[in-house]
């Protein structure tokens, strides 16, 4: 499990191919040998394993399906990720619940600065625009992100400046795609309502 709240940011210093997926080596300007070879972490809001780390450096092997769903298949060296470490029990809350199971992947239609607030607009798959609400937590690239508004299938979300420092969304062009965790709630309740014969 992870909060949504970006503890800092990598960069891909190398991708291997491999069988029915990839390897990516990841620096992070910070000691990486405070994770552990099995545990997980959150890149751009996708749950991979650690499979090595040495000195600021660790490795992750990511799996066709993953690359398939994920903008992790357009990464290339020298690019940024937002990495999270996953929740641990006596931690504080303070983005909301993500499991770093994408839905599927938005497009970034503008940046916007308004005063200290940057407005950040995104086209998201018509299928997950029914699990959005105004003022409902969504997960951007990993980034537990409130919405502001939705207008059929885009939604509007204010980002203070921290968020801006210290995530890779000041880095990222328009029609770039991001990744999007929905909450699953109204997953969970649509679900229920089916098997049910109530939708």
């Amino acid at each position: 499990m992870f909060t949504g709240i970006i503890e800092y940011t990598g960069t891909i210093q190398a991708i291997t191919k491999k069988p029915h997926g990839i390897r990516m080596e990841i620096t992070t300007g910070r000691d990486a040998l405070s994770l552990k070879k099995g545990c997980s972490i959150a890149l751009n809001g996708v749950c991979l394993t650690v499979t090595d780390h040495r000195d600021s450096m660790f490795f992750v092997d990511v799996v066709q399906d993953t690359l398939s769903r994920t903008n992790l298949s357009s990464l290339r060296r020298g690019d940024e990720v937002n990495i999270e470490l996953p929740l641990e029990v006596g931690d504080r809350l303070d983005g909301h619940i993500l499991e770093g199971h994408i839905d599927g992947m938005g497009t970034i239609l503008s940046m916007t600065k308004r005063g200290i607030q940057t407005i950040l607009r995104i086209r998201l798959p018509f299928h997950l625009s029914k699990y959005v609400i105004e003022n409902g937590s969504i997960g951007i690239d990993g980034v537990s992100l409130t919405v502001k508004k939705i207008n059929r299938n885009v939604v509007s979300m204010a980002l203070v400046p921290f968020t801006v420092e210290k995530t890779i969304f000041a880095r990222r062009p328009t029609g770039d795609r991001v990744n999007i965790e929905v909450d699953r709630m109204g997953k969970y309740l649509e679900q229920q309502l089916k098997n049910r014969g109530r939708l």
